[in-house]
């Protein structure tokens, strides 16, 4: 597996680099300040979504001020609801130069981004793009919908479990919206079909069927858990991670025999915190990756077994799946706007250490402990953290692109000229985020994820009575194609690049216009053709019947017919 060059960003970082490269120069500063006061502006919509409620706390405690749903196009910082952001709207109100971040505003959500965090269509977009999706993804389906529209995959489903033809095997049923929880189902293979038979054959739900994990690694008691890992997407695109990882844990011992146990099987907190021995083991079922490592060492398992294994394949995992959505979501340098969301990673670790993606959320929860540190560095990622003693602004931006930050500060630091403080390694103990990708960096190698992958027979394992060419060779166009990055792209995306430009000319824009005239004139000869056959139906009426005479009859017959330049059509 090809490592990553990972570099961590943290608040203590941010704030000993130089003094020159991190704060705004002052001629500059003090015209900003002049026109926008001594803070900036934001918006916080009505969604109860915790780290953007922090957010709006922290700027409102510095000065920031908060602006109206009718104002939301000269705020700063828009902290929206996901699916009511007026991104129209944004592209054509631009900020002034002399705004906060210089001409630009941050929002809070990509645009498209529920493709990654609905699970039907990131079980669909994953099998699109990436040919290794069931090296990290449980085998998933995705069912539901309008079968007349769009056949999903429960044919799929059935033949795979007819071709398993092991009836006790159990899957998991997810709403692909759910979220919390909710209305998860677990199912033995025998009981998929009879399933399927009542989902109804044209619905707005959507499902996915997943494989169950069932060799899970377990903690103390034959207990389950699972990990959460935070990741957060920045323009111009740049993959971050937080380095603190929740683990969240079951209250009772896994049992396969029993699947109705919800306390057993799933670890979400607002399940298991109704459950007899919630806390019993840890403290709000919580633990962190270094306790992990702790537990796992107890066991006789590598005491860098995390740092050496498992977090390699999460930092490709999450760079993976973000860059599945790139060609979609990125947003360009041209937008009045750049965009940051903060994903929340649900992985397991199967008894061999390998990292499973469960699902992905696009607004997660965050663990009160580290609510306030993330959302601090957030800022300073953005160019909008806490002021110092000079009254200057912290700014780290994460690109050589243009950054909104760069309008009035220098480059805080890049791969060639880290600043001080800044670590290349996602250490255990680290608190802030690590930066994974950027416009630049390689792209993931096509390899398996992980280790027990590596033995299997590949396309380049030489066999008896075949040539070997020489480490000297001059490698042919097909194998330098094939060593090649690759982009990933969807379906849809290919077929657009496959179209030819298409090249305007003056005839064809006379020839637009001559057929909107033509199509005008149309409209109007329909518009009064219909007056008229309204009026020829008032006066088959008896006028008296309907309080109406004659002489309003002939005057709805004058003016209701449609005119233009004060002229009747006829």
């Amino acid at each position: 597996m090809r490592p990553f060059t990972s570099t961590a960003v943290t608040p203590t970082a941010a704030a000993a680099a130089p003094a020159s490269s991190m704060s705004s120069p002052a001629p500059l500063r003090k015209a900003q300040e002049s026109a926008t006061g001594s803070a900036g502006s934001y918006f916080l919509g009505s969604s109860t979504f915790s780290v953007y409620e922090e957010m709006a706390r922290q700027l409102r405690e510095e000065g920031w001020r908060r602006k109206t749903e009718t104002a939301i196009a000269t705020a700063d910082f828009i902290l929206g609801d996901r699916f009511h952001i007026p991104y129209t709207l944004l592209r054509v109100e631009r900020m002034a130069l002399s705004s906060w971040f210089g001409g630009t505003r941050w929002v809070n959500y990509f645009e498209g981004s529920h493709r990654l965090t609905l699970k039907a269509a990131m079980v669909q977009l994953m099998k699109e793009v990436d040919t290794h999706w069931a090296k990290w993804l449980p085998e998933s389906y995705a069912i539901g919908g309008d079968q007349l529209k769009k056949a999903d995959e429960r044919r799929a489903l059935l033949d795979a479990l007819a071709a398993a033809g092991d009836d006790d095997a159990v899957w998991i049923v997810k709403p692909s919206s759910g979220a919390k929880g909710r209305h998860i189902l677990l199912l033995r293979a025998s009981a998929v079909p009879e399933w399927l038979e009542r989902l109804p054959e044209c619905s707005r739900s959507m499902y996915v069927v997943q494989r169950y994990v069932d060799r899970p690694l377990l903690l103390s008691n034959g207990r389950k858990f699972d990990i959460r890992v935070w990741a957060l997407l920045v323009s111009p695109y740049s993959i971050y991670a937080y380095t603190q990882v929740s683990c969240r844990t079951a209250s009772e011992p896994y049992d396969l025999s029993d699947i109705t146990n919800t306390h057993a099987h799933l670890t979400n907190h607002c399940l298991q915190k109704d459950a007899a021995h919630f806390g019993e083991y840890e403290e709000e079922n919580e633990m962190w990756l270094p306790q992990l490592q702790s537990y796992l060492t107890s066991i006789g398992k590598p005491a860098d077994l995390l740092e050496t294994r498992v977090l390699p394949a999460i930092k490709e995992l999450l760079v993976r799946t973000l860059l599945a959505m790139m060609p979609e979501i990125a947003v360009p340098a041209t937008e009045a706007y750049k965009c940051f969301q903060l994903f929340g990673y649900d992985m397991i670790l199967t008894e061999e250490a390998e990292v499973r993606l469960l699902e992905i959320n696009g607004s997660p929860g965050i663990a009160e402990r580290f609510l306030t540190p993330l959302v601090r560095s957030m800022r300073e990622l953005l160019g909008a953290g806490p002021k110092d003693g000079t009254g200057s602004k912290t700014a780290a931006c994460n690109s050589d692109d243009t950054c909104p930050g760069r309008r009035r500060t220098s480059r805080a630091f890049s791969a060639a000229t880290p600043a001080t403080g800044v670590t290349r390694n996602w250490r255990l103990e680290d608190e802030g985020f690590v930066l994974l990708w950027r416009r630049g960096d390689a792209r993931p190698a096509e390899a398996p994820l992980h280790r027990s992958d590596a033995d299997a027979p590949s396309s380049t394992h030489h066999t008896p009575g075949t040539a070997v060419a020489s480490a000297g060779a001059t490698p042919t166009a097909a194998a330098a194609e094939a060593a090649a990055p690759k982009v990933i792209m969807s379906k849809a995306q290919r077929r657009k690049l496959k179209k030819p430009p298409v090249v305007v000319t003056a005839e064809m824009k006379e020839r637009a216009r001559e057929e909107t005239r033509e199509l005008r004139k149309h409209l109007r000869i329909l518009k009064s053709n219909g007056a008229r056959r309204k009026v020829a139906k008032l006066r088959e009426k008896r006028p008296r019947e309907h309080n109406i005479n004659e002489e309003a009859v002939n005057a709805f017959d004058t003016d209701f017919r449609p005119h233009k330049k004060g002229r009747r059509l006829e």
